[in-house]
């Protein structure tokens, strides 16, 4: 809960700084707009339409760069040097026209300014444009300045709407998430640590399952599991830092991920959980931090503080040769060598 609320509300309040000048903004482009379309009729709505065309002008430069951003399922697939081919191609194609590669971006950075800059002029274009059809001469500076200075109230404002709204809603989402934990399921934690100082079996930390009376707060393991304690307090047992019986863990309640699994992990082993991908390896670490839901079963730890270092999954199911090359041509040499740097021989 600590990790979450550290993480998620520094965005909350980012998001929350600019709460009022959102409404405000949308309040004065509003009244803005209308005083304007007074004095320029329908030309008003020009310094709405240029920020408008910029964001149409973004959105394909934005998933451009997604695209490009995510290139492990590219690897994965083992495609890898059909698309190296490729985006090289489209490099060269994309370096060759530079000169109308600059023009594009001095496009872009216009329209970003578009607002303040092109906003007055395309107003007063379409103002021209609808004199000379109505005939009507009638456009004093008077008029025109009142004109510059209600389109500069509209630019402010919506300079202000656009930059606010993507903090805001990353605090909305962010809020989301607090919300979502807060009223997610409980896992019911039934580890027990008793007085290491007071009886051999209370050097153990015993996961009982949902089942079991929790009430029971300062009885002997032995009085509440007669069946196992003998077990638990063996010398076999004080040689073990894990142990697990018909445990059953889930991240949902009616389904379990691991079902009913049984080993032991001695003092000091090296350990190695082996499996497909996705058949539930990091889902039993996480089950004995009681990060997930304990369903049933037994699970006996012997130390409280265990550390855990995840990583993001970045293999395939398949040979270690196969997840090095991934469908690239073999090299024996080069093949040797990430084998010595990974330690894999």
């Amino acid at each position: 809960m600590t990790e979450c609320v550290n993480h998620v509300i520094p965005w909350v309040m980012l998001g929350s700084e600019d709460l009022h000048e959102l409404w405000a903004s949308i309040v004065q482009i509003a009244i803005a707009i209308y005083v304007l379309a007074s004095y320029m009729s329908w030309a008003c709505v020009a310094p709405v339409i240029v920020p408008i065309v910029c964001v149409a002008v973004t959105v394909p430069v934005t998933q451009r760069i997604a695209v490009l951003s995510n290139l492990k399922e590219v690897r994965i697939l083992g495609i890898g040097g059909y698309t190296s081919s490729l985006l090289q191609r489209l490099r060269v194609e994309e370096i060759t026209p530079s000169t109308h590669f600059r023009r594009l971006i001095a496009a872009i950075i216009v329209l970003s300014q578009g607002t303040i800059v092109l906003g007055p002029f395309v107003t007063f274009a379409l103002y021209a444009i609808i004199l000379r059809i109505n005939d009507d001469p009638n456009f004093t500076a008077s008029k025109a300045f009142t004109s510059l200075s209600l389109i500069n109230l509209i630019a402010a404002p919506i300079l202000v709407l656009i930059q606010s709204l993507p903090s805001f809603a990353a605090g909305l989402s962010s809020l989301s998430r607090i919300e979502s934990f807060v009223s997610s399921t409980t896992s019911s934690d039934g580890r027990k640590l008793q007085d290491e100082k007071s009886s051999l079996n209370a050097r153990c930390l015993y996961l009982r399952g949902p089942e079991a009376d929790h009430s029971i707060e300062d009885q002997e393991l032995s009085e509440l599991e007669p069946s196992i304690s003998s077990y638990y307090t063996s010398q076999r047992t004080l040689e073990n830092s894990i142990i697990v019986r018909q445990a059953k863990f889930g991240w949902k309640a009616d389904s379990d991920v691991i079902n009913s699994c049984n080993f032991e992990i001695q003092d000091g082993a090296l350990t190695v959980i082996m499996g497909p991908v996705g058949c539930g390896k990091s889902t039993l670490l996480y089950g004995h931090l009681n990060a997930i839901r304990y369903n049933s079963g037994q699970v006996w730890v012997k130390h409280r503080n265990v550390s855990l270092c995840e990583q993001t999954p970045w293999l395939v199911s398949g040979s270690i040769r196969h997840n090095i090359t991934c469908g690239t041509a073999f090299d024996q040499h080069w093949y040797d060598e990430i084998l010595d740097a990974c330690a894999l021989v």
